[in-house]
Protein backbone atom coordinates (compact mmCIF):
# COMPACT_ATOMS: atom_id res chain seq x y z
CA UNK A 1 0.00 0.00 0.00
CA UNK A 2 1.77 3.18 -0.80
CA UNK A 3 2.19 5.79 2.13
CA UNK A 4 -0.12 9.10 1.90
CA UNK A 5 1.41 12.41 0.78
CA UNK A 6 1.72 14.75 3.50
CA UNK A 7 -0.79 17.81 2.96
CA UNK A 8 0.91 20.91 2.56
CA UNK A 9 -1.39 24.09 2.11
CA UNK A 10 -0.41 27.77 0.88
CA UNK A 11 -1.94 30.86 1.78
CA UNK A 12 -0.94 33.02 -1.31
CA UNK A 13 -2.45 35.37 -3.48
CA UNK A 14 0.79 35.58 -5.61
CA UNK A 15 0.45 33.11 -8.74
CA UNK A 16 4.45 34.21 -8.96
CA UNK A 17 4.87 32.30 -5.88
CA UNK A 18 2.72 29.68 -6.12
CA UNK A 19 4.19 28.49 -9.40
CA UNK A 20 7.20 28.64 -8.11
CA UNK A 21 6.53 26.49 -4.54
CA UNK A 22 3.76 24.07 -6.80
CA UNK A 23 6.59 23.27 -8.98
CA UNK A 24 9.02 22.67 -6.21
CA UNK A 25 7.06 20.58 -3.77
CA UNK A 26 3.61 18.92 -6.09
CA UNK A 27 6.06 15.45 -7.16
CA UNK A 28 6.89 14.77 -3.00
CA UNK A 29 3.87 16.26 -1.25
CA UNK A 30 -0.37 17.45 -2.06
CA UNK A 31 0.22 20.39 -2.27
CA UNK A 32 -3.07 23.05 -2.00
CA UNK A 33 -3.34 26.38 -2.35
CA UNK A 34 -5.90 28.96 -1.04
CA UNK A 35 -5.76 32.49 -2.18
CA UNK A 36 -8.73 33.84 -0.21
CA UNK A 37 -7.29 34.41 3.77
CA UNK A 38 -10.01 35.48 4.90
CA UNK A 39 -11.87 32.09 4.74
CA UNK A 40 -8.94 30.22 5.64
CA UNK A 41 -10.34 29.00 9.02
CA UNK A 42 -14.02 27.66 7.44
CA UNK A 43 -11.67 26.07 4.69
CA UNK A 44 -10.06 24.06 7.10
CA UNK A 45 -11.86 20.87 8.52
CA UNK A 46 -11.19 18.36 10.63
CA UNK A 47 -11.31 15.72 7.65
CA UNK A 48 -9.37 17.77 5.83
CA UNK A 49 -6.16 18.98 8.14
CA UNK A 50 -2.80 19.83 6.19
CA UNK A 51 0.35 18.61 7.86
CA UNK A 52 2.06 22.34 7.60
CA UNK A 53 0.97 25.43 6.61
CA UNK A 54 3.27 28.31 4.27
CA UNK A 55 1.99 31.63 4.84
CA UNK A 56 3.03 34.59 2.21
CA UNK A 57 3.86 37.75 4.04
CA UNK A 58 3.40 39.47 0.33
CA UNK A 59 -0.28 38.99 0.35
CA UNK A 60 -2.17 41.98 -1.06
CA UNK A 61 -5.02 42.43 1.05
CA UNK A 62 -4.75 40.07 3.90
CA UNK A 63 -2.05 40.82 7.42
CA UNK A 64 -0.07 37.23 7.34
CA UNK A 65 0.63 38.08 10.91
CA UNK A 66 -2.72 38.06 11.96
CA UNK A 67 -3.96 35.09 10.03
CA UNK A 68 -1.02 33.20 11.75
CA UNK A 69 -2.37 34.47 15.45
CA UNK A 70 -5.43 33.41 14.30
CA UNK A 71 -4.42 29.72 13.06
CA UNK A 72 -2.42 29.47 16.44
CA UNK A 73 -5.26 30.42 18.70
CA UNK A 74 -7.75 28.22 16.92
CA UNK A 75 -7.93 24.75 18.62
CA UNK A 76 -8.68 23.34 15.13
CA UNK A 77 -5.24 24.47 13.42
CA UNK A 78 -3.05 25.23 17.05
CA UNK A 79 -0.83 22.27 16.04
CA UNK A 80 0.05 22.72 12.64
CA UNK A 81 3.28 23.71 11.50
CA UNK A 82 3.31 27.58 9.86
CA UNK A 83 6.08 28.70 8.33
CA UNK A 84 6.22 32.18 6.64
CA UNK A 85 7.31 32.48 2.64
CA UNK A 86 8.72 36.54 2.20
CA UNK A 87 10.01 37.66 -0.50
CA UNK A 88 12.90 39.43 1.59
CA UNK A 89 14.17 38.92 4.69
CA UNK A 90 14.34 41.29 7.67
CA UNK A 91 14.82 40.65 11.46
CA UNK A 92 11.76 42.87 12.58
CA UNK A 93 9.54 40.73 10.30
CA UNK A 94 11.30 37.53 11.04
CA UNK A 95 10.92 38.43 15.14
CA UNK A 96 7.20 39.18 14.96
CA UNK A 97 6.55 35.91 12.69
CA UNK A 98 7.78 33.79 15.26
CA UNK A 99 6.16 35.95 18.40
CA UNK A 100 2.90 34.92 16.15
CA UNK A 101 3.58 31.43 16.15
CA UNK A 102 5.86 30.88 13.55
CA UNK A 103 8.07 27.82 13.20
CA UNK A 104 10.58 29.14 10.28
CA UNK A 105 10.67 31.36 7.77
CA UNK A 106 11.68 30.94 4.08
CA UNK A 107 12.97 33.74 1.74
CA UNK A 108 12.00 34.13 -2.22
CA UNK A 109 13.61 32.89 -4.54
CA UNK A 110 13.78 29.99 -2.34
CA UNK A 111 16.76 27.53 -2.43
CA UNK A 112 15.15 24.32 -3.60
CA UNK A 113 17.10 21.49 -1.50
CA UNK A 114 17.29 23.92 1.55
CA UNK A 115 13.48 24.86 1.11
CA UNK A 116 12.76 20.82 1.19
CA UNK A 117 15.00 19.95 3.96
CA UNK A 118 13.30 22.88 6.40
CA UNK A 119 9.98 21.35 5.12
CA UNK A 120 10.12 18.08 5.12
CA UNK A 121 12.17 18.10 8.49
CA UNK A 122 9.12 20.20 9.99
CA UNK A 123 6.30 17.62 9.18
CA UNK A 124 8.42 14.87 11.02
CA UNK A 125 8.42 16.97 14.17
CA UNK A 126 4.44 17.45 13.46
CA UNK A 127 4.08 13.65 13.07
CA UNK A 128 6.16 12.63 16.21
CA UNK A 129 4.24 15.10 18.21
CA UNK A 130 0.97 13.53 16.46
CA UNK A 131 2.33 9.87 17.31
CA UNK A 132 3.20 10.79 20.66
CA UNK A 133 -0.04 12.57 21.99
CA UNK A 134 -2.17 9.57 20.17
CA UNK A 135 -0.01 6.74 22.43
CA UNK A 136 -0.81 8.87 25.43
CA UNK A 137 -4.51 8.44 24.77
CA UNK A 138 -4.75 5.16 24.40
CA UNK A 139 -4.68 2.33 27.21
CA UNK A 140 -1.79 0.08 27.13
CA UNK A 141 -3.08 -2.83 27.97
CA UNK A 142 -6.57 -3.46 25.33
CA UNK A 143 -5.36 -0.61 23.19
CA UNK A 144 -8.85 1.27 22.78
CA UNK A 145 -9.31 5.06 24.25
CA UNK A 146 -7.80 5.87 27.97
CA UNK A 147 -9.89 7.79 30.74
CA UNK A 148 -7.74 10.45 29.65
CA UNK A 149 -9.45 10.91 26.02
CA UNK A 150 -12.75 10.06 26.98
CA UNK A 151 -12.24 12.80 29.74
CA UNK A 152 -11.45 15.20 26.89
CA UNK A 153 -14.22 13.98 24.17
CA UNK A 154 -17.05 13.86 26.88
CA UNK A 155 -16.42 17.59 27.23
CA UNK A 156 -15.97 18.33 23.65
CA UNK A 157 -19.41 16.22 22.66
CA UNK A 158 -21.39 17.49 25.84
CA UNK A 159 -20.87 21.06 24.89
CA UNK A 160 -21.86 19.95 20.91
CA UNK A 161 -24.89 18.71 21.99
CA UNK A 162 -25.55 21.78 24.10
CA UNK A 163 -25.24 23.57 21.38
CA UNK A 164 -27.06 22.15 18.60
CA UNK A 165 -29.67 21.09 21.57
CA UNK A 166 -28.84 16.98 20.45
CA UNK A 167 -28.92 13.58 22.82
CA UNK A 168 -26.20 12.65 24.00
CA UNK A 169 -25.38 9.05 25.89
CA UNK A 170 -23.46 7.36 27.81
CA UNK A 171 -22.67 3.86 29.09
CA UNK A 172 -20.90 2.56 31.76
CA UNK A 173 -19.80 -1.00 31.47
CA UNK A 174 -18.84 -3.11 34.31
CA UNK A 175 -17.59 -6.82 33.70
CA UNK A 176 -19.46 -8.90 36.41
CA UNK A 177 -17.16 -10.68 39.72
CA UNK A 178 -14.03 -10.01 37.91
CA UNK A 179 -12.19 -10.02 40.75
CA UNK A 180 -12.93 -14.53 41.36
CA UNK A 181 -12.57 -14.66 37.60
CA UNK A 182 -9.20 -13.03 37.92
CA UNK A 183 -8.35 -15.04 41.04
CA UNK A 184 -9.31 -18.03 39.64
CA UNK A 185 -8.15 -18.33 36.47
CA UNK A 186 -4.75 -15.84 36.73
CA UNK A 187 -4.06 -12.77 35.71
CA UNK A 188 -2.82 -13.37 32.27
CA UNK A 189 -6.30 -15.07 31.36
CA UNK A 190 -7.80 -11.42 32.82
CA UNK A 191 -5.90 -9.75 30.81
CA UNK A 192 -6.85 -11.78 27.91
CA UNK A 193 -10.28 -11.05 29.10
CA UNK A 194 -10.32 -7.47 29.19
CA UNK A 195 -8.67 -7.15 25.79
CA UNK A 196 -11.39 -9.70 24.36
CA UNK A 197 -13.87 -7.60 26.33
CA UNK A 198 -12.71 -4.33 24.88
CA UNK A 199 -12.14 -5.43 21.09
CA UNK A 200 -16.14 -7.06 21.22
CA UNK A 201 -17.71 -3.80 22.26
CA UNK A 202 -15.16 -1.26 20.24
CA UNK A 203 -16.43 -3.81 17.21
CA UNK A 204 -20.47 -3.25 18.10
CA UNK A 205 -19.89 0.60 18.49
CA UNK A 206 -19.81 0.84 14.64
CA UNK A 207 -20.41 4.40 14.11
CA UNK A 208 -17.45 6.57 13.42
CA UNK A 209 -18.47 9.00 16.15
CA UNK A 210 -19.16 6.35 19.09
CA UNK A 211 -16.01 5.82 21.30
CA UNK A 212 -15.61 2.84 24.01
CA UNK A 213 -12.52 3.89 26.30
CA UNK A 214 -10.97 2.07 29.65
CA UNK A 215 -12.28 3.54 32.40
CA UNK A 216 -10.31 2.05 35.15
CA UNK A 217 -9.83 -1.69 36.22
CA UNK A 218 -12.91 -3.58 34.40
CA UNK A 219 -14.84 -1.05 33.63
CA UNK A 220 -15.42 0.54 30.00
CA UNK A 221 -17.27 3.61 29.15
CA UNK A 222 -19.10 4.34 25.92
CA UNK A 223 -19.85 7.97 24.62
CA UNK A 224 -22.77 7.93 22.17
CA UNK A 225 -23.16 11.45 20.57
CA UNK A 226 -26.72 12.06 19.10
CA UNK A 227 -28.29 8.91 20.39
CA UNK A 228 -31.51 8.73 22.47
CA UNK A 229 -32.93 6.08 24.87
CA UNK A 230 -33.89 4.22 21.92
CA UNK A 231 -30.97 3.98 20.66
CA UNK A 232 -28.75 3.57 23.26
CA UNK A 233 -30.64 0.80 24.81
CA UNK A 234 -30.44 -1.13 21.40
CA UNK A 235 -26.52 -0.76 21.69
CA UNK A 236 -26.39 -2.04 25.14
CA UNK A 237 -28.35 -4.87 24.56
CA UNK A 238 -26.34 -5.73 21.47
CA UNK A 239 -23.50 -5.03 23.41
CA UNK A 240 -24.38 -7.37 26.42
CA UNK A 241 -25.39 -10.12 23.76
CA UNK A 242 -22.10 -10.37 21.90
CA UNK A 243 -20.26 -10.82 25.76
CA UNK A 244 -22.26 -13.96 26.52
CA UNK A 245 -22.02 -15.14 22.70
CA UNK A 246 -18.10 -15.48 23.53
CA UNK A 247 -19.07 -18.31 26.16
CA UNK A 248 -16.35 -17.65 28.29
CA UNK A 249 -16.27 -19.58 31.38
CA UNK A 250 -16.50 -18.07 34.31
CA UNK A 251 -17.41 -20.88 37.27
CA UNK A 252 -17.49 -17.87 40.10
CA UNK A 253 -19.90 -15.41 38.86
CA UNK A 254 -22.76 -14.85 40.38
CA UNK A 255 -25.08 -14.19 37.39
CA UNK A 256 -24.37 -17.26 35.15
CA UNK A 257 -21.91 -20.17 34.43
CA UNK A 258 -19.98 -17.43 31.86
CA UNK A 259 -18.58 -14.30 31.83
CA UNK A 260 -21.39 -11.19 31.73
CA UNK A 261 -21.57 -7.42 31.90
CA UNK A 262 -23.52 -5.20 33.41
CA UNK A 263 -24.63 -1.83 32.31
CA UNK A 264 -26.17 1.32 33.33
CA UNK A 265 -27.05 3.81 30.36
CA UNK A 266 -28.35 7.52 30.68
CA UNK A 267 -29.24 9.74 27.65
CA UNK A 268 -29.91 13.64 27.89
CA UNK A 269 -30.29 16.64 25.98
CA UNK A 270 -27.71 18.88 27.58
CA UNK A 271 -29.01 22.24 29.40
CA UNK A 272 -27.67 25.22 30.29
CA UNK A 273 -26.23 24.82 33.79
CA UNK A 274 -25.61 20.88 33.27
CA UNK A 275 -22.51 19.20 33.42
CA UNK A 276 -20.73 16.61 31.04
CA UNK A 277 -19.95 15.14 34.82
CA UNK A 278 -23.66 14.67 35.49
CA UNK A 279 -24.28 12.34 32.79
CA UNK A 280 -21.61 10.62 34.35
CA UNK A 281 -22.96 10.10 37.49
CA UNK A 282 -26.46 9.33 36.16
CA UNK A 283 -25.04 5.95 34.14
CA UNK A 284 -22.61 5.35 37.46
CA UNK A 285 -25.96 5.02 39.75
CA UNK A 286 -27.16 3.16 36.91
CA UNK A 287 -24.80 0.85 36.83
CA UNK A 288 -24.67 0.12 40.68
CA UNK A 289 -28.65 -0.31 40.43
CA UNK A 290 -27.98 -3.22 37.59
CA UNK A 291 -25.53 -5.03 39.96
CA UNK A 292 -27.64 -4.99 42.66
CA UNK A 293 -30.54 -6.24 40.74
CA UNK A 294 -28.64 -9.64 39.91
CA UNK A 295 -25.80 -8.38 37.50
CA UNK A 296 -25.87 -9.39 33.54
CA UNK A 297 -28.50 -6.49 32.57
CA UNK A 298 -28.96 -3.01 31.70
CA UNK A 299 -30.51 -0.68 33.68
CA UNK A 300 -31.34 3.30 32.61
CA UNK A 301 -33.53 4.87 35.00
Amino acid sequence: MREKKPLILFISDSMENIDSLGALLVKEYNFTVIKNASEILKTISEKLLPDIILLDTSMQESDSFDICRQLNEDDLTKDIPIIFIAEKSHNSDETKGFETGAVDFITMPVNPVVTKARIQTHIKLKQQRDLLATLAEIDGLTGIANRRRFDELLTKEYKQALREHEPIALLMVDIDDFKPFNDHYGHMAGDATLKQVAHIIDKTLNRPMDLVARYGGEEFVCLLPNTDIEGMTLIANSVLEAIRALRIPHEFARAADILTLSIGGASVIPKHGDTPESLVVMADKRLYKAKETGRNRFVFE
